[in-house]
């Protein structure tokens, strides 16, 4: 059974404290359900044919035999306030999907939700479940309309529970839900303070509809810090700016954790961006502290600091260790301080491990898009692994996409190891990198960025990833090979790769890019010049590129794309590859 845990008087709101005796009384009145102090720790269920991450205020009802559905789907279930957010990896011959659910626990008398919907990640498709009772169990079946002969998943079960109201600064000391308010439009900072390991969900009330409105100062200038190691923070739907006055301390980000072993779940949409010149990036993860940044949810943000997007903070901001398994991330960041890694000056320490998600980045920045940050002649790159996952990376000014940071010439010969054993990977150069003026002399490119040089025209180059050596898990060089999914005919949604026999990589095409990525700067819109951008979600536009971008080692491969082989034959005079 779940708990809906009571709060305690740390809990604190402009009108005062709850006492732990009223928010007791309010939860059994709002939920019906008992309270204990019993802490639900996230688990993957994995029962032969379906595999289950499940948080907090989730209950896990008996998985049946007979599931038809894979265990490929990877199906998550995080319970809300009144309803219940369900998220899963399309399977390619499924067709339509339904959910249905009730309180009983027997498909047969379930009724079905609204339809699910898209995430902007190809292949991972969500829903939200409303207008559900608080403190009451809802079972709930992912079910095919096609390809798997009407199969159906395992029961997933989840209770809603009423939110802890945010009202402005708190301490949370007990797991369990909370919702920040709907518009705090007077506040220009308070703290949410985190000091407890159970699992806290912090929901938000959504992306504005028009960020340029008034709508654009809701929750403006809240900052959360986990207080202890351990933390395990679940993001729904929340949308925080910077306050442009009244900062707090340099090295504090929108998200800040301390130590090792946290957990940031990413579940619906979420926006976080920091706006302030040399102000605040969005998580940090400092030296010596780890993080693992997981959930089926997106997340879009911007920093224009000299700290990292997410890592560490100016003044020797080392980055920490930060794992990646799941997440849909759409960043650009600014200033000296890498998007992902380290911040301003200093090299990059942790480790930077990709296990699946998908990821498009753009460094509009003399930092890195992974890595170290610029601003001195020894900002070392990181150590990069890529297990798997979509990478659409953008450089649009002197830093790596992944490496060291690109103050100057020479900053990046750092740059650190990358070690790839699956995934797509896109590096995008694009005119302004090259160059920032948009001027041609004699009908070619002025490299005015020599870090760049000579890398041409404009284009997918991995030029800029500028580490010392790309290896595979073993060990070996590996060189960029680009598969043109166009071969195969009829475009399909998603694409699964083996090398070898083993599998690299599932997943669909780069599906979105740097709006910009094409565009000269300082040159008139009409004529091809950049677009104007006003808000963090007008960065990306989709993506025509049918091509997906593979390293492999430097000899000749069998491949193979969904139903379709390949011989991939090894130049090694030209260190190239050919189909066959």
């Amino acid at each position: 059974m779940p708990d809906c845990r009571r709060r305690s008087s740390s809990l604190r709101g402009g009108g005062g404290t709850i006492s732990p005796r009223v928010f007791t009384q309010y939860y059994r009145q709002k939920n019906r359900c008992f309270i204990n102090k019993t802490s639900v720790k996230p688990t993957l269920y994995k029962t032969g044919k379906a595999a289950i991450f499940a948080a907090a205020l989730t209950v896990f009802a008996a998985c049946g035999a007979g599931t038809n559905l894979p265990e490929l789907i990877q199906a998550q279930i995080y319970a809300g306030d009144g309803d219940v957010w369900l998220a899963w990896h399309e399977i390619d011959s499924a067709g339509d999907y339904s959910v249905l659910f009730n309180t009983t626990n027997n498909i047969n008398t379930a009724r079905q939700a609204a339809g699910p919907q898209l995430s902007p990640r190809k292949g991972v498709i969500t829903t939200t479940v409303g207008s559900l009772e608080n403190g009451l169990v809802y079972y709930f079946w992912i079910k095919t309309a096609g390809g798997l002969k009407g199969g159906a998943s395992a029961a997933l079960s989840a209770r809603p529970c009423a939110a802890a109201p945010i009202t402005g600064a708190i301490t949370i000391t007990q797991g369990g839900l909370y919702r920040l308010p709907a518009n705090l439009k007077e506040i220009d900072q308070f703290e949410i303070s985190v000091d407890t390991t159970e699992p806290v969900t912090i929901l938000g009330n959504g992306i504005p509809s028009n960020p340029l409105t008034s709508e654009w100062a809701t929750n403006k200038g809240a900052y959360i810090n986990c207080l202890q190691r351990n933390t395990h923070l679940i993001l729904r739907d929340i949308h925080i700016a910077d306050a442009k006055m009244n900062a707090p301390a340099a090295s504090t980000h929108l998200i800040n954790f301390t130590g090792t072993g946290n957990t940031l779940t990413i579940t619906g949409r979420n926006l976080m961006d920091a706006f302030n010149n040399m102000s605040r990036g969005i998580v940090k993860v400092p030296n010596g502290a780890s993080l693992e940044i997981n959930g089926l949810g997106t997340l879009y943000f911007y920093k224009n600091a000299q700290h990292a997007g997410i890592g560490g903070a100016m003044s020797g901001g080392k980055c920490g260790d930060i794992t990646f398994d799941g997440p849909t991330i759409f960043g650009k960041g600014t200033k000296q301080g890498a998007v992902i890694g380290s911040a301003n000056s200093v090299a990059t320490t942790g480790t930077i491990r990709f296990i699946s998600g998908e990821y498009t980045l753009i460094g509009n920045a003399q930092g890195a898009i992974i890595g170290g940050g610029a601003g001195a002649a020894s900002t070392e790159g990181p150590t990069v692994i890529i297990e798997g996952g979509t990478f659409n990376f953008n450089v649009d000014y002197s830093g790596a996409a992944i490496g060291g940071g690109g103050f100057s010439t020479g900053n990046d010969k750092f740059g650190g190891t990358l070690t790839v054993s699956g995934g797509s990977i896109r590096t995008f150069i694009d005119a302004n990198a090259i160059d920032p003026s948009g001027n041609k002399a004699n009908g070619s490119w002025v490299l005015s960025q020599s870090l760049w040089n000579p890398v041409g025209e404009p284009g997918v180059n991995d030029k800029a990833i500028r580490t010392t050596t790309k290896l595979n898990s073993q060990g070996s060089a590996v060189y960029l090979f680009a598969f043109d999914t166009a071969r195969l005919g009829a475009a399909r949604r998603l694409y699964t790769v083996t090398l070898d026999g083993k599998l690299i990589y599932k997943g669909g095409r780069h599906g979105y890019r740097f709006i910009n990525e094409d565009k000269i700067k300082y040159v008139d819109v009409a004529q091809g010049g950049q677009v104007t951008i006003n808000t963090t979600l007008e960065n990306w536009d989709e993506n025509t590129d049918t091509k997906l971008y593979f390293y492999l080692t430097g000899r000749s491969h069998n491949l193979r794309v969904n139903e379709t082989s390949f011989n991939v034959i090894w130049d090694g005079a030209n260190q190239t590859f050919r189909l066959n």
